[in-house]
């Protein structure tokens, strides 16, 4: 099983012209760091936020093919959030910084715009502070639903012994994705499902200090 090492990827949200909807990613609302290689995927959680009692429809203005969103048009319903899995392939990248700036489209409000500096590197080395993870996180799979295959990414802030298992929804194991002991950082492992059915699947993470289980949904 091929383990992805990432190198650098900052985000910054700072425009926020409409005042319906707002948008921030997981767990940094202003900015956000993680780390690609050349050659490897990253996914985040955007949330969208809906603030008044009415649904609102959205769409996404996204320039460029290595960045794509898990719903790319939809709407928000009355004083909820949604989730959007952002997903940033650097396999036809070569080394450099990419800036861009993708818009969230309300449009009987306005939108707002998000700034993207993409950074990639040959290296899997992390040689800045700012670089390394600060929490235990396991992100939605990408994409999802998904046919055959999906990838699960997840960040270690301090060295630490993993497993990653996918089961059924009987709680039967299907897959061992991980079970070893990692250093610290950001990793991205693919779930390959073409030898099963259809049906909703979990992943759970569990190291010393830190467990959690996410769904899945796999459609043939």
């Amino acid at each position: 099983m091929k383990l992805i090492k990432i190198k650098s990827i900052t985000f910054f949200i700072i425009s926020f012209t409409s005042i319906n909807l707002l948008a921030s990613l997981s767990n940094h609302p202003s900015s956000f760091k993680e780390t690609v290689v050349r050659g490897g995927t990253k996914t985040v959680e955007l949330h969208i936020s809906n603030s008044i009692s009415s649904p609102l429809g959205y769409s996404f203005t996204i320039p460029v093919s290595w960045v794509k969103a898990s719903l790319p048009t939809g709407s928000v319903n009355g004083n909820a959030t949604l989730t959007v899995i952002l997903a940033f392939d650097a396999s036809n990248l070569i080394d450099g910084k990419y800036n861009i700036t993708i818009s969230l489209n309300d449009p009987h409000h306005g939108g707002l715009s998000i700034p993207i500096e993409l950074t990639v590197a040959t290296t899997t080395g992390i040689n800045e502070e700012n670089a390394l993870p600060n929490d235990f996180k396991l992100l939605q799979n990408y994409p999802n639903p998904f046919n055959p295959s999906t990838t699960i990414s997840f960040s270690l802030p301090k060295d630490q012994n993993v497993s990653l298992i996918v089961y059924d929804l009987l709680g039967k194991q299907v897959q061992t994705l991980v079970n070893k002991f990692l250093p610290l950082g950001n990793y991205s492992v693919k779930f390959d499902a073409a030898d099963l059915p259809s049906g909703i699947y979990f992943y759970r993470i569990q190291t010393e200090q830190f467990t959690q289980v996410k769904k899945m949904i796999l459609t043939k």
